[in-house]
């Protein structure tokens, strides 16, 4: 009896384990050259969408996509023509973007780690491959 017990106890927590391991981390939705466009990004573009808009149409999630697949086509023309955006520019940028960021929250840090739930350099280091792939998409245009 008392077997059978720790038998079933142990069969629980790996239905569990399992259970967990079938969740969806994420999911390459196009493909454009060696770049991917992710679930993730397509929804964080929706969910910035629908902050600042509202509801969103059918037609708006499609140029969502669009303009995710155009941006993603110049940074893989970008990386075939060797343009290179050093760390130092792309340092820079950063600190220009959560500096302009800060003067809008008037330089209240405090506020901006309970807005974006992370210290300043969490969100520095978290921005940082979308301002490489973002300045390497405006070199190329």
């Amino acid at each position: 009896m008392k077997y059978s017990l720790y038998i079933s106890l142990f069969c629980l927590m790996m239905m569990a384990n399992f259970a967990q391991a079938q969740q969806l981390v994420d999911k390459v939705v196009a493909q454009v050259g060696s770049e991917y466009v992710l679930l993730s990004d397509v929804e964080k573009q929706f969910s910035y969408l629908m902050e600042t808009q509202g509801a969103i149409s059918d037609e708006e999630r499609c140029d969502v996509l669009e303009g995710l697949m155009a941006q993603k086509i110049m940074i893989d023309q970008a990386k075939l023509d060797s343009i290179v955006i050093s760390d130092a520019e792309v340092s820079q940028q950063l600190d220009f973007r959560i500096e302009s960021i800060l003067r809008q929250m008037n330089g209240d840090t405090d506020f901006f780690e309970e807005y974006y739930g992370q210290t300043v350099n969490e969100v520095k280091d978290w921005m940082r491959v979308n301002m490489r792939e973002m300045l390497l998409s405006d070199r190329m245009r």
